[in-house]
């Protein structure tokens, strides 16, 4: 579940879900009297209350000081939200949030690893196929752990196909020899 956390001045930063939400944590920029609204529902509540959220103990005591959070406005094209970088010092300004390699630009090149793929079935597999396996390739360069199985079925089924080519062959040779 993600949730939006409602800043002091009237301004929602995130969505961020509990991971992200427990990393803000660490770094000081979530309290456990932070207060967060659901995404899903509208409905707001402490932070202290949301299931998951992990708080140090001594954090009710003696509360760090915080860093706004990023604003809504800050977000990557897709809608990402920003994070400072772990190594970032206090009082550097924002950086934006890395991108997991399991965005949406990993995701195409898998898409199009399968369509590759069945242009190999339904067409052409010595062309389709291996750009297929290109897609793939690409794909688990970036980390998406999605692009192990087309990788597999384009290598596979090319390899098929030269088979049968090798197979047309050596029956044709052999039935050559036949007389009819």
């Amino acid at each position: 579940m993600d949730f939006f956390v409602l800043g002091n001045n009237g301004e929602k930063y995130g969505p961020a879900d509990i991971t992200t939400l427990n990393v803000w944590i660490s770094e000081g920029r979530l309290l456990p009297s932070s207060q967060l609204q659901s995404t899903q529902t509208g409905a707001i509540s402490v932070a202290s209350q949301v299931p998951g959220l992990m708080f140090p103990e001594n954090s009710f005591q003696q509360p760090p000081t915080q860093t706004a959070p990023p604003t809504v406005n800050q977000a990557t094209s897709f809608g990402a939200p920003f994070q400072p970088p772990y190594n970032q010092q206090p009082g550097q300004p924002m950086q934006p949030y890395p991108r997991g390699s399991n965005g949406r630009f990993t995701d195409s090149f898998v898409t199009n690893s399968w369509l590759c793929f069945a242009g190999g079935v339904f067409c052409c597999p010595v062309l389709f196929n291996i750009i297929g396996i290109i897609y793939a390739n690409k794909a688990n360069a970036e980390g998406n752990p999605n692009g192990k199985m087309p990788l597999y079925f384009n290598i596979g089924y090319m390899v098929l196909s030269f088979a049968g080519v090798g197979i047309g062959i050596i029956a044709g040779f052999v039935d050559g020899f036949h007389p009819s």
